[in-house]
């Protein structure tokens, strides 16, 4: 699961109260992985320390950008890229997938 973070995703009351609830429980119940995605800087991230416990994207030595903060935007997502390659490859690897699993 993608989770694309931006003020915008912050203000609505339709995600707070019901989509990252939903999401939260379907990750602690090993139901999906999550990935967040920070699009641009926003304070509200800090309002849901939950969201700590996972690996938000894009990240340069270790500090975690806002693709808004990248030029050229392309270097953010392939930060977002790798990352999720990354997780895609490990749950295939738990799932005992071979190495080049397209889905089909």
């Amino acid at each position: 699961m993608l989770l694309m973070l931006s003020n915008d995703f912050f203000a609505s009351p339709y995600i707070r109260g019901v989509e990252l609830q939903e999401a939260r429980r379907r990750r602690q119940a090993g139901e999906v992985e999550m990935l967040p995605v920070l699009l641009e800087p926003s304070p509200a991230f800090a309002a849901h320390p939950w969201l700590n416990d996972f690996q938000t994207v894009p990240a340069v030595n270790g500090r975690l950008r806002a693709i808004s903060s990248f030029n050229p935007a392309v270097t953010g997502w392939n930060e977002v890229q790798t990352a999720l390659r990354g997780v895609i490859a490990e749950v295939a690897k738990r799932r005992g997938l071979k190495e080049g699993w397209s889905g089909g």
